[in-house]
């Protein structure tokens, strides 16, 4: 494949593919697929292979690191802690890949490593932005059809999707499709489906984001011992598509607790730079020096959590988005995948508990306080930052999945009915205030466009890290006393009733 590389000096170039492989309860075929791919062109030191379990409660991952030590086949593997579903394990794959054009396939190669290259190089080449596979184009090769009662359900549905203005394809649901690497995070950042109708779903967010879609006919294999039912999945498949395109025309808020449409790729890659992330990094890190056992709730990719266990502390960290966790690096903390309303640990279990921009996600943020307070042993202490006032809410908002945003006032309010005594609560980004009120509240506000804020908060080296310097600056003054405004709210706190002890 031809596929230009721009790479800052001394970083490693990236592969020019990236595979992503979903696989659930696979131990009886995977090791075919595995060498497959390790007899043919893909097994390349310019392709990485990404292979993705989906919580299979079989011998799955181990029978595939079996395979791939006997075939000497370079792969990355990740699992999802629980069963969410193929489009949960194709969105953790797509995010997470490396690669200037990223496919996923499905696990029992039904298009073979040929076919895959060859869509790779249309969008390489820059012939389209998307390239999917079909089986129902008069040029399309079926080597070997799948039984009659399947087609015939393929076939209503693609008429379904059609009368529902989902797609004008022939066919969506065949298991090859690849894009451009700039084309992933609009599509699977955003993903909701994750069940056998994600297809869908990813296919006309792409198309609806002005990405050049191209249907292109393919050889194709019926594989036995397919996990998909017509009529069970059938009729599943047509709800969600239902729900996909009320979703697309009215607009949905996302599910409590999960960054939609945040690209979690996109958080991991600016995480440990970023001012935004080290500025409430360094606060949380000042606030819980001297508590041996911490929680982190909301983790994201983990970079707080990381740099606790850096700093000696025991550091545990809970994240619900299965993505986020994929991306998580250990660097001597653990990840757990859970509600902040249901926190797997038992009563008392951490002396610090650390909460940065969670709990305006939830719709019973007070609910979340409650079980924050359980986990935390007497005399505890909570961290907890949220985004503030309410006047300044916009799509930004919708975006991010928020429910609200707070005042200190508010804040304390909420803390109060969770059973918390408030030791401090401060403003933060106070200089920040302005800019806030003139794009959010004037004409300025067209300035931003239609452009994701994930995208809108990339900054310049040299001003990322003079925003660096001015937050140390406001910090250091937080710490000696309350700030009267800024743009989001940090407060600490106490379970009620709990023996003094100072923080540090």
């Amino acid at each position: 494949m031809r596929v230009e590389l721009e790479q800052a000096d001394g970083a490693p170039p990236r592969p020019a593919l990236t595979l992503v492989v979903p696989m659930y309860r696979e131990a009886r075929r995977i090791e075919r697929t595995v060498a497959e791919l390790a007899g043919s062109a893909l097994a390349s030191a310019d392709v990485e292979l990404l292979f993705v379990d989906d919580g299979s409660d079989d011998d799955t991952v181990g029978v595939l690191k079996l395979a791939l030590d006997a075939h000497r086949l370079s792969a990355d593997v990740l699992q999802l802690p629980a069963n969410a579903g193929k489009g949960a394990a194709v969105r953790t794959g797509m995010l997470a890949a490396a690669g200037e054009v990223v496919a996923f396939t499905d696990a029992d190669l039904s298009t073979d490593a040929g076919e895959i290259l060859r869509l790779a190089e249309l969008v390489s080449s820059g012939a389209c932005d998307v390239a999917v596979a079909s089986r129902g184009l008069r040029s399309s090769e079926i080597t070997e059809h799948q039984p009659r009662l399947r087609q015939m359900s393929g076939r209503m549905f693609n008429v379904a999707l059609r009368l529902l203005r989902l797609t004008t394809m022939h066919d969506t649901q065949c298991g090859l499709k690849v894009f451009r690497r700039d084309a992933v995070p609009a599509t699977f950042g955003q993903l909701v489906s994750t069940g056998f109708a994600f297809d869908v779903e990813v296919l006309a967010r792409a198309q609806r984001a002005g990405w050049r879609l191209a249907e292109v006919p393919v050889s194709w294999r019926h594989v036995d011992d397919s996990r998909v039912r017509p009529l069970r999945h059938g009729t599943a498949m047509l709800v969600d598509s239902l729900r996909i395109s009320w979703r697309l025309r009215r607009g949905t808020r996302p599910a409590p607790g999960l960054m939609d449409p945040v690209n979690v790729a996109a958080m991991a890659a600016m995480e440990d730079e970023h001012w935004w992330f080290v500025s409430k990094r360094r606060l949380a890190l000042d606030l819980l020096r001297g508590r041996p056992t911490v929680l982190d709730v909301g983790a994201g990719t983990g970079a707080l959590a990381r740099a606790l266990a850096e700093r000696g502390h025991l550091a545990v960290g809970v994240e619900l988005d299965p993505a986020a966790l994929a991306l998580a690096r250990p660097g001597g903390s653990s990840f757990v995948r859970a509600r902040a309303e249901d926190l797997p640990f038992g009563p008392g279990a951490f002396e610090a508990l650390v909460s940065l921009d969670v709990i305006e996600h939830l719709d019973d943020d007070v609910a979340a306080l409650r079980e924050y307070r359980r986990a935390l042993a007497p005399g505890g202490l909570l961290v907890v930052a949220v985004p503030a006032y309410g006047w300044a809410w916009s799509q930004h908002d919708v975006r991010l999945g928020h429910r609200r945003r707070y005042t200190r006032t508010s804040l304390c309010r909420a803390l109060d009915a969770a059973g918390f005594d408030v030791v401090r609560a401060t403003y933060l980004h106070s200089w920040l205030v302005l800019p806030l009120v003139l794009l959010r509240r004037t004409p300025l506000r067209r300035l931003g466009g239609r452009r994701p804020a994930e995208e809108v908060s990339f900054v310049h080296p040299i001003v990322n890290a003079a925003l660096c310097g001015l937050a140390r600056i406001e910090i250091a003054l937080a710490g000696r006393f309350d700030l009267p405004f800024g743009t989001s709210v940090v407060a600490v706190g106490r379970p009620s009733g709990a023996a003094s002890r100072d923080q540090g």
